[in-house]
């Protein structure tokens, strides 16, 4: 069983790959701005730096959730076929 403290702190981090998912998918890698990112996700810059310390590894993050659902939706179809 996850505790409540856990669960509010995964929210809060789909919140900010949310946020900067929407930018990145707008806006080239360069103009996006990690001010932007907390803004959109309605935290504070610090609270951004302790869940992603780099805008690259919020940015590979993101990625890598997009591919992670993308497998998910591919093995479903392919478990459909079936």
């Amino acid at each position: 069983m996850t505790s409540p403290r856990r669960d509010w702190r995964q929210e809060r981090r789909q919140k900010i790959l949310g946020a900067a998912a929407e930018l990145f998918g707008a806006q080239p890698y360069d103009s996006v701005q990690m001010r932007d990112v907390a803004a959109r996700a309605e935290v504070g810059k610090p609270t951004l730096y302790r869940y992603f310390p780099s805008k690259e590894e919020l940015f590979l993050e993101v990625f890598k959730s997009g591919l992670d659902r993308l497998e998910t939706e591919i093995a479903a179809i392919l478990a459909a076929k079936e």
